[in-house]
């Protein structure tokens, strides 16, 4: 599939949370919730969604992040889950003073055999 890319700047997400807390939850799925969630983090996850998505996801036509569950990322590997399917794609977040960005290639489905 192709290459996502995806930037954010994170005082914009440190507003919206301010005026709207419920959006942490449109956000991250169930297994990404901690119980201190930084808005570090929180943006990461952001901007690897939209990379996701732009990297071969987006005729989807997912709604909420929250459907996606991004697991630990190991190396450049992610695996992550989305209404039941598994997937694992190469990830890289990177933080800079008030920037996340995020890429996303060689996503593949993963098939049963």
């Amino acid at each position: 599939m192709g290459i996502g890319i995806d930037i954010v700047f994170i005082p914009r997400f440190v507003r919206v949370l301010e005026y709207t807390p419920a959006v942490l939850d449109q956000i991250l799925h169930p297994n990404e919730m901690e119980s201190n969630v930084d808005i570090t983090f929180v943006a990461g996850r952001f901007a690897a969604k939209e990379a996701i998505l732009k990297c071969g996801l987006a005729w989807l036509n997912i709604l909420k992040f929250n459907q996606i569950d991004i697991g630990r990322i190991e190396g450049s590997k992610s695996k992550f889950l989305l209404n039941g399917m598994q997937y694992i794609v190469d990830i890289s977040i990177s933080h800079d003073c008030e920037y996340v960005v995020a890429v996303a290639s060689n996503l593949q489905a993963i098939r049963d055999k």
